[in-house]
């Protein structure tokens, strides 16, 4: 027992370095493994943190953004209502539609007589027969056709001859004077060329007139006359036997039924005519001209609000978004114990968030763009559209780069502040516009009137409430600062060439153009053989599209007003939801943290 005791002594004695140096490494390995452990265990719980709250970053980002375009698509038709009552292409449309076309050469209307003959509808005027016939109108129907008079559509053309060069009443103006004594007969060489030439003749409308009534009525003087000189009915034979006595009896008529102010009146009455139809051409170019820039003024104003809105919509939402994010954080790391004491020091800056009131207040300043903003950016696009599109007429043909200079000179009178009145005239300065008076009030009594006219408070109430609520003023000064700033005017810029290209885009067709920037198939050139088929000339019509007429323009532009107001899918909003400087400027917005 003793011997064995003392050997492990001696043997432990002889090898008691081995023993320490070995404990030792064992237990520096432990206590470092131990270490490690617990590290690596940290990193990874900071690494999952920092993906949990990436993660909760990202989410909450893109729902905002979401929640930006769907109030944007809620906001859209309060807008529209308006938008499209001032500017009504529509009623343009039907007072165009509904206004008479003026009557330039409209057939006179078919009469009947009892006698069941009628008038040619496609004659323009009657035309008289010899004055034989006329003298026998009475007695012998059947050799005579029956007459009408012109309508009155025929009497209030143009070209209906004025006073001055009207002729004398009379039935043949080309008819020989009767000459007292002359009773001889006179040959038929004579006879026929007269006839031909009176038939071939004009005869005056107040004529037409009179011989209408003689017809109709049967009270005219030819009759009369007829009657008297001879009781009984005479034949064709003795007719022609005494020639001179129907030729007395054809000037005799016009002279017994005609009346001499006739001519007169009918030139009144066609000069009126005249007026009236001058006035409704003038009244109807004045549609027209009010239908191109009224449609143009509708459409550019529609993209230039869906861009502003939009605008203002991401920066007022993401502004309570970061606020709300914040609140989110602190309230999950105040739910761990280890975080809560870890990062207390560090928490305690953060603010609490916006309460419920004033994200309320703060959203009802977009009531300002809805309600006034839009209507002094529609009288803004509307006096840069006149001034573009005036000089054109409806019928001018354009080519889509016509289009697009025509828009781009109204751009820039649009997007641009008029230089000051003190600047020099030889270098004026047009300064780039960010719109701030049209997005949000300027001054405390705007400010007031947006409370009181959205009925988020009353009068008195607003003014305590801006002037003691610091946080919605720090809003509101926040919200002015980046309207000001200049990476807003280059995403505006940016958002406002996106929408135009939509607009030109769905244009292409009609230019014969397509979306993907080629030439509509419908446009081909021929090659002249087939050792010529490799090279062909790029035309105009290849390189720009063909060129239509302005008036043909108006429905298709009128159309994408109503697109990007009331669309759906509206691919305006899609285009602007889709930009990436617009999530990045939103994204700066989002996570620019600060303390209010």
């Amino acid at each position: 027992m003793t011997s064995w005791w003392r050997k492990t002594s001696r043997y432990l004695s002889s090898h008691s370095n081995f023993f320490v140096i070995t404990g030792g490494l064992v237990g520096g390995a432990y206590l470092v493994s131990q270490y490690a452990i617990s590290k690596f265990q940290q990193i990874q719980e900071k690494l999952v943190n920092d993906k949990n709250a990436k993660e909760n970053l990202r989410r909450r980002f893109a729902q905002n953004q979401e929640d930006c375009t769907f109030t944007v698509l809620a906001l859209l038709p309060t807008l529209g209502d308006q938008l499209f009552s001032k500017h009504n292409v529509e009623e343009l449309t039907e007072s165009l539609r509904s206004q008479a076309a003026p009557p330039v050469a409209a057939p006179p209307p078919v009469e009947h007589f009892d006698s069941g003959t009628s008038i040619d509808p496609q004659e323009e005027q009657p035309k008289p027969s010899d004055s034989t016939s006329e003298a026998l109108q009475s007695s012998v129907p059947e050799t005579t056709p029956a007459t009408t008079a012109p309508s009155s559509e025929q009497q209030s053309t143009p070209a209906e001859p004025t006073d001055a060069d009207a002729p004398s009443p009379q039935l043949n103006p080309l008819a020989k004077s009767f000459v007292p004594g002359n009773f001889g007969a006179p040959s038929s060489s004579e006879i026929a060329p007269a006839t031909s030439e009176i038939d071939s003749s004009p005869v005056p409308e107040a004529t037409h007139q009179a011989a209408e009534t003689v017809v109709a009525n049967g009270t005219g003087s030819e009759t009369a006359v007829s009657s008297k000189e001879s009781p009984t009915p005479q034949t064709f034979a003795e007719v022609a036997a005494k020639p001179a006595e129907p030729v007395q009896q054809a000037e005799q008529a016009p002279k017994d039924a005609l009346v001499p102010t006739q001519p007169k009146n009918s030139h009144l009455d066609a000069q009126e005519q005249r007026n009236k139809i001058l006035a409704d051409r003038q009244a109807k170019l004045r549609l027209w001209n009010d239908l191109k820039l009224t449609s143009f003024t509708r459409t550019i104003t529609s993209l230039y609000c869906v861009v502003l809105l939009t605008l203002q919509t991401h920066i007022q939402l993401n502004l309570i978004g970061r606020f709300a994010y914040l609140a989110s954080v602190e309230a999950l790391a105040r739910e761990s114990d280890d975080a809560a004491n870890s990062h207390s020091a560090s928490l305690s800056h953060l603010s609490p968030g916006l309460d419920h009131d004033t994200e309320r207040l703060y959203l009802t300043f977009s009531w300002w763009f809805l309600h006034q903003g839009w209507d002094q950016l529609s009288d803004r696009v509307s006096i840069a559209i006149e001034k573009a599109f005036s000089p054109l007429s409806v019928k001018a043909q354009l080519s889509m780069a016509d289009l697009r200079a025509l828009l781009n000179d109204a751009r820039y009178l649009i997007e641009h502040d008029a230089p000051a009145a003190h600047q020099s005239v030889e270098q004026p300065t047009w300064k780039r516009s960010n719109f701030m008076d049209i997005l949000f009030p300027n001054s405390i009594e705007d400010e007031v009137d947006v409370l009181v006219g959205a009925g988020a408070l009353d009068a008195d109430t607003a003014h305590l409430a801006l002037a003691t609520n610091h946080k919605l003023r720090a809003l509101l000064d926040e919200t002015k600062d980046i309207i000001e700033s200049q990476d807003f005017v280059t995403i505006l810029a940016l958002c406002i060439d996106r929408v135009f290209e939509t607009f030109f885009d769905s244009l292409n067709p009609t230019f014969g153009i397509q979306k993907t920037g080629k030439l509509d198939s419908t446009i081909q050139i021929e090659p002249l053989s087939a050792l010529e088929s490799r090279f062909q000339e790029i035309t105009e019509e290849m390189q720009h599209g063909k060129r239509v007429r302005l008036a043909s323009l108006f429905p298709l532009v009128s159309r994408q007003s109503q697109m990007a107001i009331r669309g759906v899918p509206n691919e305006y909003i899609e285009a602007l939801a889709d930009s990436k400087e617009l999530r990045a400027f939103s994204a700066v917005l989002y996570a620019a943290w600060s303390s209010l």
